[in-house]
């Protein structure tokens, strides 16, 4: 099974990089739009106020890309997380500087509701109750090895 999530890991590496190049794209049309729509003159409002919003929809489409892959990389991290429990990976190897755990948490902590859920879904040996392999990863979490 953990092949399945291995599987799943690439394609959340290859979908966040389709998206890159889409934001890529729509931030260069919304420049080339503003860009435009300032080079007319006032007496030409039709085609500026059309250019402007060509802009704003770019920007717009944009945003939710960008968006969109940040709520990838949070799945991304717990499914990496998740394959390195399955592996018997430490933590402290998965996440080399895990600032998230000491104060002033200046990194958002993982997921860890979604390791859980996706260490029963593919985990060969980790069926059973959601406590207990919330326990074990608890403990594996805080583990600290030399």
């Amino acid at each position: 099974m953990k092949a399945y999530l291995r599987i799943k890991i690439k394609s959340l590496a290859t979908e966040a990089a389709i998206i890159r190049h889409a934001e890529k794209h729509w931030l260069e049309r919304g420049r080339y739009c503003y860009l435009r729509s300032c080079v007319f003159s006032i007496d030409d409002l039709a085609p500026r106020d059309g250019r402007k919003a060509a802009s704003v929809r770019a920007y717009t489409t944009f945003r939710g890309l960008q968006d969109h892959r940040h709520g990838i990389a949070i799945e991304q991290r717990a499914a990496l997380i998740a394959y390195g429990f399955l592996r018997g990976k430490h933590y402290r190897h998965i996440e080399r500087d895990p600032h998230c755990l000491k104060p002033p948490f200046s990194r958002q902590s993982p997921d860890w509701s979604r390791v859980r859920d996706l260490i029963l879904k593919y985990g060969e040996g980790a069926h059973g109750e959601k406590n207990a392999v919330w326990d074990k990863v608890k403990a594996w979490r805080d583990h600290r090895p030399n």
